[in-house]
């Protein structure tokens, strides 16, 4: 669990943002030819089993096991902070994009009210449900660990559980069907995801400990390449199944996959590019939210990249990735030096 481990844990990030932008970018019809329900269309899964399992490294580094430890103030500040911080400066240029929109398009939607408090911009946008589940974590990933420190096949076996009930009930709330980001940035429905990346921070090798992670991941497999060819759909969920409890340990194994195959360091520009992505992932998926939200379509017709054939899908690929991820890494840096100012200045007032 060492610095080289957390070099691959950056690249693997580094792929899964690249992923959602890919994701974001491509015609729907191009998604499924592609199969992308078995690799780009579960960034956010893998994402969530990072979660997972950054979480628990970080509250066994803390030696936080009681329920006073995991909930300390110290702990939940760390972590509203890393998540609020970057959120707020995005959701302000939001909240002046829509009301400029809503004054020059009388029908344009501003997203207020409950949306703002669980971190849905107020321009909207493609992923905006992450930074809903991400909110939502702050409080319930520290009950998580501590179920799981009592009983570690108990908490899977609960976060599946709850997850299916989730699903099966959730189409018959009709407050789902009217919100349907509320159900989409419900973590309920990533229970299964955050409690692998639980289990994989004992270890992510091909042990025997490990093994029903991976007959769970193969069949995992099957019902998602079921849906990518046939359609296939479980009877009374809310949606589909690519990024439900199916896909949780199908998720974890990319990520053991990743883990092991990707290396943990190299001087090569690409990965070094990919390493520096991963690290600022937080900050691109935030600014993609508002970049797909508000800027991507017009910028695109303007450069008479719209078009679905495949020389402007790649060009566009190419052009959103470009516009995202540097920004993104401007910003985390930008947000990091600004930080250790205040911290410097705070500490000699």
């Amino acid at each position: 669990m060492g610095l080289q481990r957390v070099r691959q844990i950056d690249h693997v990030k580094g792929i899964a943002i690249v992923s959602v932008l890919v994701l974001h970018t491509w015609p729907i019809g191009l998604l499924l030819a592609a199969g992308a329900v078995l690799h780009i269309w579960q960034a956010v899964p893998v994402f969530m089993v990072l979660l997972g399992l950054n979480s628990t490294m970080s509250f066994r580094k803390h030696q936080a096991y009681t329920l006073s430890q995991v909930y300390a103030p110290v702990l939940l500040r760390a972590r509203t902070i890393r998540i609020v911080v970057p959120l707020v400066p995005v959701m302000v240029v939001s909240a002046v994009v829509a009301v400029a929109l809503r004054a020059t398009h009388a029908t344009y939607h501003v997203n207020l009210g409950a949306f703002t408090l669980l971190g849905f911009l107020p321009t909207g946008g493609p992923g905006n449900y992450f930074t809903a589940l991400l909110i939502e974590s702050v409080i319930v990933l520290p009950f998580m660990w501590w179920c799981y420190r009592r009983s570690p096949i108990a908490t899977v076996v609960a976060a599946y559980a709850i997850a299916v009930c989730f699903e099966l009930l959730a189409g018959r709330v009709s407050f789902f069907v009217v919100h349907p980001l509320f159900y989409a940035g419900c973590i309920l429905r990533f229970l299964p995801a955050i409690a692998c990346g639980m289990w994989l921070s004992e270890g992510w090798g091909p042990t025997r400990r490990n093994v029903w992670v991976l007959i769970a991941a193969a069949s995992g497999a099957l019902v998602l390449l079921s849906q990518s060819l046939i359609g296939f759909s479980v009877p009374g969920f809310f949606e589909g199944v690519s990024q439900s409890f199916v896909a949780a340990a199908y998720a974890a194994a990319l990520l053991m996959l990743g883990l092991a195959l990707l290396p943990s360091s190299s001087r090569a520009p690409a990965w070094s590019w990919l390493g520096t992505a991963g690290r600022a992932s937080y900050h691109v998926f935030l600014l993609q939210i508002l970049y797909f939200g508000v800027v991507a379509v017009p910028l695109l017709h303007a450069l008479g990249l719209a078009g679905a054939n495949a020389s402007h899908v790649a060009a566009a690929t190419v052009l959103n990735i470009g516009m995202c991820v540097p920004a993104g890494v401007v910003y985390e840096r930008l947000e990091r030096r600004a930080l250790r100012w205040f911290s410097v200045t705070g500490a000699s007032a």
